[in-house]
């Protein structure tokens, strides 16, 4: 029965709100899936996943115990059925003591690998790290996983991999790069009471995403680091 005791400022209930919450938890019943102990796989994830490209793993909160436990038994999962890369809401410049540690560099721990990333500095992360880099010393060069940042707060690294991809190339193409670095550091980059930005300066950034964009189009051989930086930025 709906609960009576969720009340408004008039006292009475909020009627509409309790039948929508009502519908979603019966939408929800009725697409969701039962799931085992997280060190059970997943049987319905190889049907669900077969012809993706991109699987987005959610979470409702940060840092959960439970939610970074079956994210990490999500990812031991998609690993065996092809997949890679595994991108994650992190700067990239929190990352190079990560993917060095699971490399197999010496002289990195676990923990200097997962600390700079604050919110996944978890127990259960520290498990799936460490459980990464064993993997990849037994992979092959070309199927091992490596880890991206997605959600630049410094923009250094993406600098660097721009520019090492265009860097020796046409005018256009160099200056395609200072617009586009121009325009992010002039924007979400500023600091606070920075320049201004202004709708010439976003068109200006637009036509250079484009135009970069069409050569890493052109080019089969680029690196991922490459298109990575170049979608971050712009």
């Amino acid at each position: 029965p709906p609960p009576t005791h969720v009340l408004n400022a008039s006292g009475k209930p909020f009627l509409l709100q309790i039948e929508a919450s009502h519908a979603l938890a019966r939408a929800i019943r009725a697409k969701a899936k039962p799931l085992p102990a997280f060190s059970q796989d997943l049987a319905f994830l190889p049907s669900l996943v077969q012809g993706k490209q991109v699987v987005g793993l959610g979470e409702e909160s940060h840092g959960t115990s439970e939610f970074m436990a079956l994210q990490a038994s999500l990812l031991r999962q998609l690993v065996a059925l092809g997949f890679r890369d595994l991108a994650l809401e992190v700067s990239p410049d929190q990352l190079p003591q990560l993917n060095a540690f699971i490399k197999g560099t010496p002289g990195i721990s676990v923990e200097d690998a997962v600390l700079p990333l604050a919110i996944r500095a978890t127990r259960e992360w520290v498990d799936t790290v460490s459980w990464m880099r064993e993997y990849n010393t037994k992979a092959p060069a070309g199927e091992r996983i490596r880890v991206w940042g997605v959600d630049s707060l410094d923009i250094s690294h993406q600098v660097k991999a721009l520019q090492e991809a265009f860097g020796h190339d046409t005018p256009d193409l160099q200056r395609a790069v200072s617009d586009l670095l121009a325009y992010a550091s002039k924007s979400i980059f500023a600091p606070p009471g920075g320049p201004v930005v202004t709708e010439a300066d976003a068109q200006k950034a637009l036509a250079a995403a484009g135009v970069l964009g069409g050569a890493l189009a052109a080019r089969k051989e680029t690196p991922l680091e490459s298109r990575m930086a170049l979608n971050s930025v712009a």
